[in-house]
């Protein structure tokens, strides 16, 4: 063993080394990196997860039940997934902070980068990490929390992804005024005045079935040609739905769901 490099550091090395051939092998590399890049988001921002899978006390079972409601809320891939159940099995998931790590510096590498990027593919929205992250949540809700917790985060946050000063500030200027619980609906009313600006329409699209990527955004670009403007849309699985969809531009609504044709009639046969 190198006497210049912790253990820690080699294995972590050799399992990332591992993760990355597969995920290449497999065709998933740009899945498995976004994948780990949503992990690591969630991790920096809950305490309560950092704390699990630091303990070495928790057994095997209970670490593979948490890993598996983790693979299912963020959505891992099969691979990444077998990984980290591997992890668990050889008792080295708390070193899976400096193993994605070492990951991701072999996808930039692999694409000739040195310094990391912003990756344009799914991220884990704000309403999917308030989900997940109980702990966050409270941080960034509970008004009795102290403005020194809070500010440590933020600034724990800024630095792990590189916010730009101006926003970093701002964020601090909230906590100072105890307006940090307003946050979600800040930054929700922020991008529309960015959409605004860009001359985009808002667009709402709920549907009854999944769709991927590109139905998502052949429909956008349907909706563009038609108001001749460039459509925000944001789009929404419903399955309660049953069939059909529901789309609203503006004032304007077009709603074909099954759902709404059955509440249709049962008014009708309520007013018969």
């Amino acid at each position: 063993m190198s006497t210049n490099k912790s253990f820690s550091t080699e294995t972590s090395e050799r399992y990332s080394r591992a993760l990355f051939e597969v995920s290449k092998e497999s065709n998933e590399l740009e899945k498995v990196e976004q994948d780990i890049k949503n992990f690591q988001l969630l991790l920096s921002s809950s305490l309560e997860l950092k704390n699990f899978i630091k303990d070495p006390t928790i057994n095997i079972t209970q670490q593979n039940i948490v890993l598996n409601l983790l693979a299912e809320k963020i959505g891992f891939s099969k691979n990444l997934k077998n990984f980290f159940l591997l992890l668990i099995e050889k008792r080295r998931i708390f070193f899976v902070k400096k193993i994605t790590d070492s990951f991701l510096k072999l996808c930039l590498k692999k694409r000739g980068e040195i310094k990391a990027s912003l990756i344009s593919s799914k991220e884990l929205s704000q309403s999917k990490i308030d989900e997940i992250s109980k702990d966050f949540k409270s941080i960034i809700k509970n008004p009795t929390n102290k403005k020194e917790d809070q500010i440590n985060v933020i600034m724990k946050i800024s630095e792990n992804y590189n916010f730009n000063i101006l926003l970093k500030n701002f964020l601090c200027f909230l906590i100072e005024k105890r307006r940090l619980f307003f946050l979600r609906n800040i930054l929700i009313k922020f991008l529309d005045i960015c959409s605004q600006k860009r001359g985009e329409i808002k667009a709402k699209l709920v549907v009854a079935k999944k769709l991927n990527e590109d139905e998502v955004t052949k429909i956008r670009d349907e909706l563009s040609k038609d108001f001749t403007n460039k459509v925000k849309l944001d789009y929404k699985y419903d399955e309660s739905l049953i069939g059909g969809l529901i789309i609203q531009v503006g004032s304007a609504m077009i709603d074909t769901s099954i759902k709404n044709k059955l509440k249709k009639l049962e008014n009708k046969m309520i007013e018969a």
